[in-house]
């Protein structure tokens, strides 16, 4: 009841603000991206720009800030059955508070407070679901030039993604986002971006102040960008996962994996599109690890008043019997909604095909439509659920096909500061599943998101 108040509160101020300022809509996820030289000219009697930047002597800026998502999700199967069978609707809470205090031209400050709830999830709250309160973020930028160009040293605890989250994601379905902690070494000059990093993921604790890195994991990688001036663009990564313990169908035992990968992507007039492909060694739960992944998609965009988008894409992740190599792709700490809000199937042992139709049929609103089907790689390897956990064991029957997986989805950015979701999915389950005792689902979810 608190929560929802707080949000009828903030939506009535944000209404407010953002008219009467004309306040810029941020476009990036990540709120250490906001671009603080849209607030310093102009409207600085508005107390909505004076919060945004506020001057601390002659070098130094100081930048407030707020998220509150109010997210709605109700099931008639949570996980195809095979976790709740029975109807459910609950309620994700999130709000974040920020400082970010920037010392120019070289220092920055940033310091992110979270408080994170759920009500009515049965049969409990998950992982990603409770937090009440903690540091969301809190690190230090040291920038410098350096041989024509711009290098920056992160320290601390922040968020980050890459690749479309494919492997390194931000985990914005779930209401608690990944984290990180440790060091991050960025550097770009003309077309050329670096980013290094050694972290460590952060564990989830309910209480107040006491989440912590997870004990022996780590995550050190390149991510290295060409993006010229042409149409096209190369993302090139390597990353070194250490675990202390992964359980792969019934095998236990520590994780020690290195992916490499690239992706080609960028486009010309009408037409875009990419292609990658990853492989996978090392070894897990004692065995030596062979997999792979590849990628493609080809879009268009036609030119009428609804400016349509139509896209095609098609994922393989390999599997296996995990008898003498682990040829499962892991896709390490993916964006678990890569394909639907419902957030079912994990990027392991599958084919997908889909199809994305997007339009907006006036400015402020978006639609999309998903289709997707979903086929095992290998017949003898699970149904992983997100992130990558086995929801159905191989059963011996050998069937490939898993289901069909369709989302329709709308986003109306009601002004600046707020923005109104809503998803409806449906998933029909194959012989495989049905095998195992699950189900259709059928997943809806309703989100109101306000940014300060």
């Amino acid at each position: 009841m608190k929560s929802a108040l707080l949000a009828l509160s903030l939506f009535a101020a944000s209404w407010d603000c953002a008219w009467a300022s004309e306040a810029p809509a941020p476009s990036s996820p990540f709120r250490y991206d906001d671009d603080l030289s849209l607030y310093r000219n102009g409207h600085q009697d508005d107390l909505f720009h004076q919060l945004k930047a506020l001057p601390l002597g002659e070098d130094a800026i100081l930048s407030l800030g707020a998220d509150l998502r109010e997210r709605v999700e109700t099931s008639n199967a949570t996980l195809l059955g095979l976790r709740y069978r029975g109807r459910q609707t609950y309620d994700l809470h999130r709000l974040q508070v920020y400082g970010d205090l920037r010392l120019e031209p070289d220092v920055r400050v940033f310091v992110q407070l979270g408080n994170y709830e759920e009500i009515g999830r049965k049969p409990g709250p998950i992982p990603t679901d409770v937090d009440r309160l903690d540091l969301s973020q809190a690190f230090v930028d040291i920038g410098r030039d350096v041989a024509g160009g711009h290098a920056a040293l992160r320290l601390g605890r922040a968020e980050m993604s890459f690749d479309e989250g494919a492997l390194i994601g931000l985990r914005d379905g779930p209401n608690v986002r990944q984290v990180w902690d440790g060091a991050r070494l960025t550097y770009v000059v003309g077309p050329w971006r670096w980013d290094a990093f050694a972290v460590r993921p952060d564990a989830v604790k309910p209480g107040d102040f006491n989440d912590h890195a997870l004990a022996g994991q780590s995550l050190e990688g390149v991510h290295l960008t060409l993006a010229r001036r042409g149409p096209w663009a190369v993302d090139a990564f390597y990353y070194h996962v250490r675990n202390p313990l992964v359980s792969i169908l019934g095998a236990a035992g520590p994780e020690r994996t290195d992916t490499l990968g690239a992706r080609l992507r960028g486009g010309a007039g009408a037409l875009s599109g990419s292609v990658g492909l990853i492989g996978q060694t090392g070894s897990a739960a004692g065995r030596p690890v062979r997999a792979f992944a590849a990628h493609g998609d080809v879009g268009w965009r036609f030119d009428d008043v609804w400016t349509p988008n139509l896209s095609v894409r098609a994922d393989v992740l390999s599997g296996g019997d995990n008898s003498r190599h682990v040829t499962t792709f892991n896709a390490l700490y993916p964006n678990v909604a890569y394909s639907t809000e419902a957030t079912i199937e994990a990027p392991a042992n599958l084919i997908e095909t889909g199809l994305v139709a997007e339009a907006s049929p006036i400015r402020p609103v978006t639609l999309q439509y998903t289709l997707e089907g979903l086929w095992r790689f290998s017949v003898k390897d699970a149904f992983y659920a997100a992130p990558f956990a086995p929801l159905v064991r191989p059963n011996g029957a050998g069937d490939r096909y898993s289901g069909i997986e369709q989302q329709v989805k709308c986003a109306w950015r009601i002004n600046a500061v707020a923005t109104l979701t809503a998803a409806l999915a449906h998933f029909s389950a194959g012989a495989f599943i049905r095998h195992a005792g699950g189900r259709d689902e059928d997943f809806a979810m309703t989100s109101l998101s306000l940014r300060f």
